[in-house]
């Protein structure tokens, strides 16, 4: 067992050596659209007006799709717009599986390490919001508030740097972070001033916005390092657009007076300022990951990790002894309960539970009780309230599987000797059952651990939180990914080594 575990440990740490080390030449990207004649451009599927799925023909519209398909017209190909999330659209590009980046793509120099920028075909501002009557006047007074934003959005990257005393939440998109927003989950949140003028107009709702923008980005095209000959074309198509009136004619179908935002066009493309030199910096090292402050992150998500997943375990574990025995008793109504509450819990998905505990649990709530949440760290307390809750149901099925594997004479013998119901439960059935369920109690408690991840969609800090922030600022992506599965299988091995001891233990009395 030894051997095999020693093997398993050496086999990731050479695979991970492999793709740092022996990571592909760049080809030709170029080329390769030619010969197959399509340019697959990356862009967003839930972010109107640069992109999004028309509700009539189910395809992808949008700002970004009309200049990728005009840069594939430049080059001679048909374009293949592909949608692409907003925290994965680098690696997505760096991985191969797209030629051009065309995706609310904002100049930063963390980005201009990882891939080449084209010219620039945008211009935003990034701006807080806050409720109306906060007395958040300007981004100094954000210092320990709670801020929502986007996950892998540059506003929450320049959020980091200009308060790094603020609390930032973030979510899996833009909704999930204004909802939070609107439920007074968060203080203020962080997005582009189109996004919160879009959101304004949507939702009905009413919110004051910094005048001091907290940024002011430019946006390009991204391309992997190294392909000039397309960064080339690409470049030239955004020029030509330029002149001849096409770039403006794109914005004005989308912004223009006509439009729900009734903007005009104030920027023209040109080079990105400071660009070209920081295309010239080399890449990031797996070192990077070692510098400050990255370390303190990883640690403080795994320490997160194993507080949620104890306190779930121990939730989940007294929800399934109390659901145990209302099921063993004869009372068919509660029967049916339990039976409903089990079935439940068990088909529907995980994720869906732990954004309904944050989202809609606590408006059922006194008053009283959204206070002490909103006080004491909801999302860590409301996480563990989703998973205890959810695996109780698992648990309770394998206490039961125990309990029906102990022979009926057990009961009837303690019961001759005078034993009452309780105590025979407690005395002769339940220390049985416990040790019988041990195998699938352990796969359910390597269950909860690992599903503890998802409580990363309502912004709890835990491992994979912390592991994906890491990615936003550095974009080592394999890296940091390899070193979060190295976390997660040492713990794991460890809780199978600690069951496997407990299992011999209890066999040999």
């Amino acid at each position: 067992m030894r051997r095999a575990i020693l093997a398993a440990v050496a086999a990731i740490l050479g695979l991970g050596a492999a793709i740092f080390l022996f990571a592909p030449e760049p080809s030709d990207t170029l080329q390769q659209v030619r010969s197959r004649g399509t340019l697959i451009c990356g862009v967003s599927s839930s972010i109107k007006p640069f992109g999004y799925l028309d509700p009539a023909s189910r395809e992808l519209v949008g700002y970004d799709v009309d200049f990728c398909r005009a840069v594939a017209e430049h080059i001679g190909v048909r374009a293949q717009p592909m949608a692409v999330s907003v925290e994965q659209r680098i690696p997505e590009l760096n991985a191969g599986r797209i030629d051009l980046l065309v995706s609310v793509l904002g100049w930063t120099p963390e980005r201009a390490r990882q891939i080449d920028y084209s010219h620039s075909y945008f211009v935003s501002r990034q701006v807080v919001i806050v409720p109306h009557g906060s007395d958040i006047r300007d981004l100094a007074e954000l210092a320990n508030r709670r801020v929502s934003a986007a996950k892998g959005s540059t506003g929450e990257q320049y959020l980091r740097v200009k308060v790094p005393g603020a609390a930032v939440l973030t979510f899996q998109d833009a909704p999930s972070a204004f909802l939070a927003f609107e439920q007074g989950k968060v203080d203020a949140m962080v997005l582009s001033d189109l996004a919160a003028m879009q959101l304004r107009q949507e939702s009905g709702s009413d919110f004051a916005t910094i005048r001091q923008p907290i940024a002011i980005e430019t946006w390009g095209l991204g391309v992997r390092k190294g392909e000039k000959a397309l960064l080339h074309q690409v470049n030239a198509a955004l020029t030509e657009m330029e002149v001849k009136g096409q770039a403006e004619a794109i914005f004005t179908k989308w912004f223009g007076p006509g439009t729900e935002f009734a903007q005009s066009r104030t920027f023209k493309v040109q080079p990105i300022a400071n660009g070209d030199q920081a295309a010239e910096q080399t890449d990031g090292t797996l070192l990077d990951l070692l510098k400050a402050p990255y370390p303190g992150w990883l640690w403080q998500g795994f320490l997160t990790t194993l507080h949620l997943t104890g306190l779930s375990w121990v939730l989940a574990f007294a929800i399934a002894m109390l659901l145990t025995g209302l099921r063993m008793s004869r009372v068919v109504p509660l029967q049916w309960f339990v039976s409903t509450y089990v079935e439940f819990s068990r088909n529907i998905p995980l994720l869906v539970q732990v954004m309904f505990w944050y989202f809609a649990m606590p408006s059922l709530l006194p008053d009283g009780a959204q206070l002490w949440l909103q006080n004491h760290n909801s999302e860590f307390v409301l996480a563990t309230c989703a998973l205890g809750f959810c695996l109780a149901g698992y648990f309770a099925e394998s206490i039961r599987s125990g309990i029906r594997a102990i022979p009926n004479g057990q009961e009837e013998a303690a019961r001759a000797l005078g034993f009452g119901g309780v105590k025979t439960l407690r005395f002769i059935i339940i220390p049985q059952a416990i040790r019988l369920s041990l195998p699938p109690l352990m796969n359910n408690t390597l269950l909860l651990f690992q599903n503890s991840s998802i409580a990363l969609a309502i912004g709890v800090h835990e491992l994979m939180y912390q592991t994906r922030a890491i990615e936003n600022e550095t974009y080592r992506t394999v890296a940091i990914f390899a070193l979060a599965t190295l976390m997660y299988f040492s713990v794991s091995l460890l809780l199978m080594f600690q069951a496997a001891r407990v299992e011999r233990r209890l066999a040999k009395r």
